[in-house]
């Protein structure tokens, strides 16, 4: 539908983009949990303070305003406790323990489950 610049647009119309952005962001979403799971691999053998810890911060705290924004709550929720756990992680400037590396390589995997 054209409509003029500066013409308010209905409503119909905005459900109908907004359905658009939806399905175009779940089409998208398995690749961006792809490429944040190998931006943790790259980061397990990471010494701290290396940037990957930095990118995969970002690229999971980027989902977790994303995704429910776009309708995929389930998929936020996921990556807000894994940013969390990130956070935390990665806040102590050390290596990561095992027990950090098991329950962060869990939180990936439900990640991928959310879009179930």
């Amino acid at each position: 539908m054209n409509r003029k610049p500066n013409t308010p647009m209905g409503s119909e119309e905005l459900k109908r983009r907004l359905g658009v952005m939806h399905e175009r962001f779940r089409a998208h979403a398995p690749g961006r949990i792809e490429d944040i799971e190998a931006l943790w691999q790259r980061a397990l053998e990471a010494p701290p303070g290396d940037p990957v810890r930095a990118d995969l911060v970002l690229a999971t705290h980027s989902l977790v305003g994303t995704a429910p924004t776009l309708g995929c709550e389930a998929l936020g929720a996921a990556a807000a406790r894994l940013e969390s756990a990130l956070r935390a992680a990665f806040g102590r400037s050390a290596p990561l323990t095992e027990e950090e590396r098991a329950a962060i390589s869990k939180l990936l995997g439900g990640l991928s489950e959310s879009l179930a």
